[in-house]
């Protein structure tokens, strides 16, 4: 009978020399519990070699694990930046509409402003317009005055110099006909 441990090879015929020598019974029952131990040993090693195995199971589920961990977490970390930059440009946009709102109002407090102004000031732009009006009336009729004066001025200065032209021609005529006398 040959064992199926390879490290232990009793065979048949030393089990049967070693009775029939009248061995003890003791040497039979040690190699018999030696036999039995090395059958426990050996499920153990087939339980140890099946723990390996599922061991190596666990680690490789463990190593998916921890790839999909490492995969989530680059997700989130992805997802974080992107809800963070979301924030920031919704900052930006809620900032630029706070001040396009207080610019709005700006105008509007300035729109107001100006019209007050301008219903402050239209007033006195009219009057001061019918003084214009009045001051280009009065320069106009004035220099109309001025014109026809000038006019006068100038046919009575005309006059005189066709009169003294004439005085003149009659004087020379005078003393040509002096002469001739």
């Amino acid at each position: 009978m040959q064992t199926r441990f390879p490290g232990f090879s009793v065979k048949r015929q030393k089990l049967q020399s070693i009775c029939s020598r009248g061995r003890s019974k003791r040497k039979l029952r040690q190699l018999q519990n030696q036999l039995k131990m090395l059958d426990l040993d050996a499920k153990d090693i087939g339980n140890v070699k099946t723990k390996e195995s599922d061991a190596k199971e666990a680690t490789q589920e463990v190593q998916s694990l921890q790839a999909t961990v490492k995969k989530l977490e680059e997700q989130c970390a992805v997802e974080v930046a992107a809800r963070k930059a979301a924030r920031a440009e919704a900052e930006s946009w809620k900032t630029k509409a706070l001040q396009a709102d207080q610019a709005k109002k700006d105008t509007e407090e300035e729109k107001v402003f100006l019209t007050k102004e301008f219903q402050h000031l239209m007033p006195q732009y009219e009057a001061l317009k019918a003084r214009e009006k009045k001051r280009v009336a009065a320069l106009k009729k004035q220099l109309e005055t001025e014109r026809a004066v000038n006019t006068e001025l100038l046919r009575d200065e005309e006059d005189e110099r066709v009169s003294n032209a004439e005085l003149h021609r009659d004087e020379e005529g005078k003393q040509e006909d002096d002469a001739e006398n």
